[in-house]
């Protein structure tokens, strides 16, 4: 099945060696995250808050990656797109004025959690665009 994907989709698709350091931080993030969190609860939320920002982060980054063709189609997306970018740039900076105000074990999971959410949804991006790129040539 043939997608619309813009032909210069091969210029703008993640680099596999982008791929492979956020991968060596998503492994970093998981194993310390597991050192650190024992208690299930603890995991559990961090696979929660790894999965919604992976997820956010996807769709920011593929939106900028297939920009709409239409003028039409990027008034539309353009709103949401600068939501989310702004939501996933200021999550960080968010959590670091917040860090005198919460325990040290919720703090990690949140910033571990950012880490690997981040690094796996450029993975995802990555194997997408890959996969895209293949079925066009």
């Amino acid at each position: 099945m043939e997608t619309s994907e813009p032909p210069e989709l091969k210029q703008r698709s993640p680099k596999a060696s982008r791929a492979f350091l956020n991968g060596a931080l998503l492994v970093l993030a998981v194993f310390l995250a597991f050192m650190y969190l024992r208690e299930p609860l603890l995991i559990a939320y961090f696979a929660i808050v790894s999965g919604a920002i992976a997820a956010v982060a996807f769709l920011t980054r593929f939106r900028q990656l297939t920009k709409a063709s239409s003028a039409v189609q990027a008034v539309k997306h353009r709103k949401l797109t600068i939501f989310l970018l702004i939501l996933v740039l200021s999550f960080p900076f968010l959590l670091f004025l917040v860090a005198r105000f919460i325990e040290p074990t919720i703090w990690f999971l949140i910033l571990a959690s950012v880490a690997s959410g981040v690094g796996l949804s450029e993975i995802i991006l990555y194997t997408y665009s890959r996969t895209l790129v293949r079925k066009h040539e």
